[in-house]
């Protein structure tokens, strides 16, 4: 069983982008994957990676892909967590969006926990539980296509 939590308004907090490029090569009437790097963290290692791969003349294609995460922060009390067992509803990413994940921020020490019962039972543990902060929080992977001219500058 899900339970879903009261809407609020939520925090938004967006990461900086990461991108990765992707080459991609023919063979007869088939256009085979070569290669696609880690997650890059600067437009310069982008266009860095492009450039390499315009030098090779058996490249077909090249795909630059933009990542972005995106946390949505929603302040609650232990009294809004899901009853013991039940599982906390994760949202559905946007369409274009990847994945999304749902879990739960105590504060101070900024612990991540998957789960209400594991909520409660860190809250259990604790000796002063008013002194802490709880956030439900949905992270959102995004990733898009984007050209190398559409790459923002470093700064």
């Amino acid at each position: 069983m899900t339970a879903l939590l009261q809407e609020a308004q939520p925090a938004v907090r967006r990461g900086r982008p990461r991108w990765s490029v992707s080459s991609y090569r023919r063979h007869g009437n088939l256009e085979l994957h070569e290669y696609t790097t880690h997650r890059l963290d600067s437009a310069r290692g982008v266009r860095e990676h492009y450039r390499l791969a315009l030098e090779r003349p058996w490249v077909s294609r090249i795909e630059i892909t933009e990542f972005t995460v995106t946390v949505l922060r929603r302040p609650i009390t232990a009294g809004q967590l899901p009853g013991p067992g039940r599982l906390t509803a994760a949202q559905d990413a946007p369409p274009r969006d990847g994945r999304a994940r749902r879990f739960f921020l105590v504060e101070p020490g900024r612990r991540e926990l998957e789960s209400a019962d594991a909520v409660r039972a860190y809250l259990a543990w604790l000796p002063c539980q008013q002194t802490v902060r709880l956030w439900e929080c949905t992270e959102v992977l995004s990733a898009r296509p984007v050209e190398l001219d559409n790459l923002s500058d470093d700064t």
